[in-house]
């Protein structure tokens, strides 16, 4: 099973497509965290589904491979 990684311990590679954690409201921890597919672009997150860059990611963990045909 894939971990979540801490986004201050390790980032992914360029281009690479994961899931991320990211805080609702960073810095009111009552707010909780969403989760969404994203693309790692030049050091920023691009989200899929809302077609723009997530800010306040706190962890990451690659997709896994698609299923076999």
């Amino acid at each position: 099973m894939t971990k979540w990684i801490e986004c201050t311990k390790k980032i992914p590679k360029n281009q690479q497509e994961c899931l991320i954690a990211f805080e609702i409201m960073p810095g009111d921890p009552g707010c909780g965290f969403a989760y969404n597919l994203a693309t790692f672009l030049n050091g920023k997150f691009l989200s899929w589904e809302l077609n723009a860059l997530i800010k306040g990611v706190t962890h990451w963990m690659p997709l896994p491979k698609g299923p076999d045909q």
